[in-house]
């Protein structure tokens, strides 16, 4: 599993009722300003059952941390992105694990699915 912290300046256009306050700009000139995006991402989590190891780790558990980390340290970010593989071998059992890991997490979350997920589970 991979985790990185990703963060982007965006580019929003202030609206005509922020125009009022700042009455010396023309009311034809977009006025942009720049914002932080602070955005998490995990990818390849390979989860399996709950209590099985794939390669000498456990998925299961590494989730677990990392959620822990994102919801102690990131709690400024503006979302998670968790992208595939979410699974290992996409069976209903590892999807019901990943969604109570997931439960925990206090961000917006998106995910994506990857060739081992099983778009039917």
């Amino acid at each position: 599993m991979n985790f990185v912290i990703l963060t982007f300046l965006r580019r929003t256009t202030l609206t005509e009722k922020h125009s009022q306050a700042m009455h010396y700009w023309s009311q034809k000139e977009l006025i942009n300003e720049y914002t932080m995006l602070k955005m998490i991402h995990l990818t390849d989590t390979h989860l399996v059952e709950k209590g099985t190891r794939l390669y000498g780790l456990d998925p299961y558990e590494r989730l677990k941390l990392a959620i822990k980390d994102i919801n102690g340290s990131h709690k400024d970010a503006d979302c998670a992105v968790i992208t595939g593989d979410l699974t290992n071998w996409g069976t209903p059992e590892e999807y019901k694990d990943l969604a109570e890991i997931l439960s925990h997490l206090q961000l917006p979350l998106h995910l994506l699915l990857g060739n081992h997920d099983n778009r039917g589970n």
